[in-house]
């Protein structure tokens, strides 16, 4: 019984490699830009609410 080898990559060569895809980075920077987004409504009502 022939097995194939396996290889483990490390997170940052496993992103790299999924980042190749066009379909995977048009979804990643997507979420990028939803994310960041969220991000500056929540520091704009801190800053608004002075919490920050």
């Amino acid at each position: 019984m022939t097995t194939k080898a396996t290889q483990t990559l490390m997170h940052e060569q496993m992103v790299k490699k999924m980042l190749k895809n066009p379909a995977v980075k048009a979804e990643v920077d997507t979420l990028s830009r939803e994310e960041f987004a969220i991000l500056d409504e929540i520091l704009a009502a801190r800053k608004q609410a002075r919490l920050s």
